[in-house]
């Protein structure tokens, strides 16, 4: 660059100079120069020597050396340190050599140091590694909201995903970050965009039971009904969990209660939180109107889950809400059956004294048999005898409770 582009005229018309460079060519590619004039390395500390007229501009590789500095200094917050490794010069892009393979911007994002990110963005660091991680999912993860609006103002795709198909926003509702949330959907987030799993941001709050984030995504509008492969709806994911204030969220914003179409298992959030022994999910559920005979694809219905798993608390609850005991499975059985080879003698006596209210015959109970020829109630006299530890009948073919992801 000769005089004709600048008044080099000492100190003040170096910095002009350095100010000139950066602009044209760009931080990170001016901070690779070395300045020098008449064999000697210019610095803003002295004038220019007399009679310059060109200068010359060396380029400096990058000191691979200072990578594993740089990741430190910008996963601790070290700013100035930072910005002496940077003159060096040390790409801003470099991952560190260790487990996270993150660039210095993921560390200082991850880990919420703004000034950090702020230099390392006029370094011109890249918005996306080679990982595929991205600056904004490890800052919206973490609910560092500023640095997100930072990452957000200088360009970051607000919907990139990473290899699992999450989202800043995904991650955002999943671990609880109200704020974030907020600042994301403000930005343009896709508030239904699903991961590999059809899971989406609000499957996420209610698996990490964030009642506050469920109400930011169901204002802005979300898909309260959608589905993740295995037909699980943000109230079913919330049921199986047994996460009473998130369930009463969804059910409050008129969530199905009943939509078991979708489910793989044809189980509602009814049978998942009676499966699970939650009662008073249970008994939120029945009051808000959920279908308490409703069967699952092996005609299985939420008492005999109860009954099965020896929940005495649901089973009382069911029978308070008049579900139906008489109703038999595809193979027969009866809730009384389950709870009676599986030697659960409270629910049992439940079950028969709601029977006797309903002036059912125990004689004619007790001679029903299943399709494959077993009593009923070989295990229910026993309320009536002295052997007061009922052993366990096991059928010939046992039922084996649907396992529930």
């Amino acid at each position: 660059m000769s005089r004709k582009d600048q008044d080099l005229s000492g100190a003040s018309a170096f910095d002009a100079l350095r100010g000139c460079l950066a602009r044209r060519l760009g931080e990170p590619n001016f901070r690779r120069l070395a300045l020098a004039a008449k064999d000697a390395t210019l610095t803003g500390e002295a004038p220019l020597p007399l009679g310059t007229e060109t200068i010359m501009a060396v380029v400096r590789q990058y000191d691979a050396a200072a990578a594993p500095e740089l990741a430190a200094a910008a996963a601790a917050g070290r700013a100035e340190e930072l910005t002496r490794l940077l003159e060096r010069p040390a790409d801003p892009n470099q991952a560190a050599p260790n487990a996270t393979a993150a660039t210095p911007l993921c560390e200082a994002a991850r880990n919420g140091h703004l000034q950090v990110v702020q230099c390392l963005l006029d370094a011109r660091a890249e918005l996306a590694s080679k990982e595929n991680l991205r600056p904004l999912l490890l800052a919206a993860r973490a609910g560092h909201q500023e640095v997100a609006r930072c990452l957000l103002a200088a360009g970051d795709d607000v919907n990139a995903a990473d290899a699992d198909g999450r989202t800043p926003l995904f991650e955002a509702c999943l671990e609880g970050r109200e704020a974030v949330a907020c600042c994301l959907l403000q930005a343009g987030a896709d508030k239904n965009q699903a991961d590999r799993w059809g899971c989406t941001p609000l499957i996420a709050a209610a698996h990490g039971d964030h009642p506050a984030v469920l109400d930011v995504l169901l204002g802005a509008g979300a898909d309260k009904e959608a589905a993740n492969h295995l037909g699980h709806t943000p109230l079913f994911t919330a049921a199986q969990r047994g996460y009473v204030r998130s369930a009463q969220r969804l059910f409050d914003a008129r969530a199905d209660l009943d939509g078991a179409e979708a489910n793989l298992m044809g189980q509602t959030p009814l049978f998942t939180a009676a499966h699970s022994g939650c009662e008073e999910l249970v008994r939120c559920l029945l009051e808000a109107g959920a279908d308490k005979n409703k069967s699952d694809n092996e005609g299985r219905t939420p008492l005999f889950e109860a009954c099965l798993n020896g929940h005495e608390q649901v089973v009382r609850s069911l029978l308070q809400a008049k579900a139906d005991t008489g109703k038999a499975d595809l193979l027969g059985r009866t809730p009384l059956f389950d709870a009676a080879a599986e030697g659960h003698l409270e629910v049992v006596t439940l079950l028969v004294e709601v029977q006797r209210l309903q002036a059912e015959s125990p004689v004619r109970c007790a001679g029903e048999r299943t399709s494959h020829g077993q009593s009923v109630f070989a295990a229910r006299w026993r309320l009536h005898g002295a052997e007061r530890q009922p052993q366990k009948i096991v059928p010939q073919s046992s039922h084996a409770c649907v396992s529930l992801h």
